[in-house]
């Protein structure tokens, strides 16, 4: 062993070099010079890249999309001529007749609702009950 002095040393070392890296590195003027210019380069600026949809309406509104394209491919006709109804048989979203807003269903709401069979507590809801199985995974 090379003794006490080189201990010293490597503690030290294995302290501070992250602390110098963090106060070297983490220097917003030094991210603005050197960092950012990449970014500029490497990455399209932000508006122009895809951003989902952040509400459940645009969530819904983006599925339909997705489901006529999907209907348009299946049966070689354009996006435009596919119905409201049509994707509804497809299997999924109530397309609103007034707009191109989907809203779900109330049948397929209550349809699903009681589906799931729970039991009633005090509180007036709880987890739903198992099949009688123990073993068996509810999820």
């Amino acid at each position: 062993m090379a003794g006490p002095n080189l201990e010293i040393f490597k503690f030290g070392f294995y302290m501070f070099f992250p602390i110098y890296v963090m106060f070297k590195f983490g220097d917003p003027e030094w991210y603005e010079n050197y960092v950012q210019p990449y970014k500029e380069i490497l990455w399209p600026p932000y508006e122009s890249t895809y951003q989902p949809p952040r509400t459940h309406t645009g969530i819904k509104e983006e599925l339909a999309r997705m489901k006529a394209e999907r209907l348009a491919k299946k049966t070689g006709r354009p996006v435009e001529s596919i119905t409201a109804s049509e994707i509804e048989a497809e299997g999924g979203i109530n397309i609103a007749s007034a707009g191109s807003t989907p809203t779900p269903s109330t049948s397929s709401i209550v349809s699903q609702t009681q589906s799931i069979p729970t039991q009633t507590s005090a509180s007036g809801w709880s987890w739903p009950k198992a099949s009688g199985n123990d073993n068996e995974r509810l999820v």
